[in-house]
């Protein structure tokens, strides 16, 4: 049994937060989806922390530490990356992310040195409701928008996009409203939305972030009404040393042998 040894970094005026599992010589820096924890990917996917070190990270705001006033600075977590991946000569550099963190990571490699793998599941890199939102209205007009209706509801605005995708059931209506409840999770919705704009992608980013990476495995659940699998199958012949491996379940399936 593998034990969650929480981290702490200091990032210049930023603290971030997360746990270690593993004490191997491959690394693997791991970002985990929207809003969810690092001890929650790490209790996902326990296959990950054979012969690794695990960092799984904490979205600023979401673990022990007060809610940071710029949660998704990607310079800070730029520099996070950058730490651990300088604190040991790593016989081998992993990423791995799901969801909305391959959004992030896919923001941030262009910017670092060259890892040997990254293993991205169900990678979430359009959002179209927000999309539309930061591409047909005014910096102003958006900030505006969030902070001021957002902030009071953040919860029915989460369930109705929710609903739409057709994750409509008790038991997840449930989920949604008792993970979003607390004050600090309103902030983060907050902070996740005006950040939005910096994590812009298209096309061409995404090819230009993964073309310097050695081996690259996406991991596609078959029923997924979050992550566009078209998308990757479409851009898949492009990637050099890519391979897509399609597993049973929905978007936060737990997946047993990740290679």
């Amino acid at each position: 049994m593998n034990d969650f040894i929480k981290v702490r970094w200091v990032i210049g005026d930023h603290i971030i937060t997360g746990c270690q599992v593993g004490n191997g010589d491959i690394l693997a820096i791991c970002f985990p989806g929207f809003s969810l924890s690092g001890e929650w990917m790490a209790k996902h996917y326990p296959d990950l922390y054979q012969d690794k070190t695990c960092y799984f990270l904490n979205w600023p705001g979401l673990g022990d530490e007060s809610l940071e006033k710029t949660p998704f600075e990607l310079t800070k977590l730029k520099e996070w990356i950058l730490q651990i991946g300088a604190s040991k000569n790593w016989l081998k550099k992993t990423i791995i992310c799901h969801s909305f963190g391959a959004r992030v990571v896919l923001k941030l490699l262009s910017e670092l040195p060259t890892f040997d793998e990254l293993i991205m599941i169900a990678p979430v890199v359009k959002i179209r409701f927000w999309e539309n939102l930061i591409q047909n209205m005014p910096s102003i007009l958006y900030k505006n928008l969030i902070n001021n209706y957002l902030k009071h509801n953040a919860i029915n605005c989460i369930l109705k996009i929710v609903q739409k995708i057709g994750l409509s059931n008790a038991g997840e209506k449930n989920f949604i409203q008792t993970h979003f409840a607390s004050k600090n999770m309103n902030l983060f919705l907050i902070h996740y939305a005006l950040a939005l704009p910096t994590l812009k992608l298209k096309r061409v980013d995404i090819l230009n972030a993964l073309k310097s990476i050695q081996g690259i495995k996406i991991y596609l659940f078959n029923k997924d009404p979050f992550c566009d699998n078209q998308f990757w199958q479409k851009i898949e012949p492009e990637i050099p040393n890519c391979s897509l491996i399609f597993v049973e379940g929905g978007h936060f399936k737990r997946i047993k042998n990740i290679q």
